[in-house]
């Protein structure tokens, strides 16, 4: 049976409680055998005693005592959930698993121990990616790509120009064929208001996006634009689209978070294996209160498994 590796995130966040609720919920309806890697003792500070077929789904050498409290910022939880990380790249490396399913980390925590720590996308990128990884989303009502990742605003028209997006773009779009099983239909958002206004309110950037449309759609997609990013989102403008292309991350998270922020799934393309997460963090608010929701990590429990088949 194929294995996917799920990460605890931060064990004073929510990620144990979401992995817990969500296993007990998909367990029965997915086709590969989830390992956990996480501490085991966290879930006595949260007040839940686990089933035993739950508990022996955990990676041994991740049981050792745990001292911060729950729902707070700690170096421990740094220190914690940035090991799960590289546990993960070890089975990958080992071929012990075909995917990964990560719940949210606290990049400030992590930062405390590893400098310049910027996400699972970029850690994953280094050690797993012969090419580049590019952040992307799965939804109902879409599913988004971003050509830029956490950068400044301000350097996002100088990454357009200074970047391959069509390569980022068809590394994207191929993984999202295999999720599809079909041809997507594409659209993507320009960059400036009007998307340019045929370039009297830009710096050439859309003008850039059109070239990208051009080159993909001679190759086979189904894409157009760049489409104002204003309206695509209202009315009937999105019906019969699959996925939007958008040039940086709010752009594009903003509309897609108000439409699937319980649904969501966040899906990393052009890594050596398929890589999934939630589209919320460590939520540390609601750590140990028995408020949190797990529905968005059982939709990326299931998309790895409908993926996989």
């Amino acid at each position: 049976m194929k294995k996917v590796a799920l990460t605890m995130g931060d064990p004073f966040g929510i990620g144990p409680e979401i992995i817990y609720y969500s296993l007990k919920d998909t367990i029965d309806k997915i086709s590969f055998q989830p390992i956990i890697i996480g501490n085991p003792n966290i879930y006595k500070k949260l007040g839940i005693n686990p089933e035993k077929w739950f508990l022996d789904l955990f990676v041994d050498g991740f049981d050792k005592t745990l001292n911060s409290d729950l729902g707070k910022i700690s170096l421990e939880g740094g220190c914690e959930s940035f090991s799960y990380l590289k546990k993960s790249v070890d089975l990958v490396k080992s071929f012990e698993i075909v995917g990964i399913i990560n719940a949210p980390v606290s990049k400030q925590a992590i930062s405390m121990s590893q400098n310049g720590f910027l996400g699972h996308t970029g850690y994953y990128e280094d050690y797993l990616s012969k090419n580049q990884a590019v952040m992307t989303f799965f939804g109902e009502y879409f599913s988004l790509i971003l050509l830029s990742h956490h950068i400044p605003l301000k350097d996002v028209s100088d990454f357009l120009f200074q970047s391959d997006i069509e390569k980022t773009s068809e590394i994207a779009l191929e993984g999202f064929r295999g999720l599809y099983g079909r041809e997507p239909i594409i659209k993507v958002l320009g960059v400036n208001p009007h998307a340019g206004e045929a370039g009297l309110i830009s710096y050439g950037e859309d003008q850039r996006l059109q070239r990208m449309v051009s080159t993909l759609e001679s190759k086979g997609f189904d894409i157009s634009g760049p489409y104002p990013a204003d309206t695509l989102f209202t009315g009937d403008n999105l019906l019969g689209t699959d996925i939007v292309i958008s040039s940086y991350h709010d752009q594009g998270l903003i509309p897609f978070k108000l439409m699937h922020f319980q649904t969501g799934v966040s899906i990393t393309w052009g890594l050596d294996i398929p890589r999934m997460t939630v589209d919320h963090g460590t939520a540390y608010d609601l750590a140990g209160k028995s408020k949190a929701k797990y529905n968005s990590m059982s939709e990326v429990i299931l998309c790895m498994d409908n993926y996989l088949k």
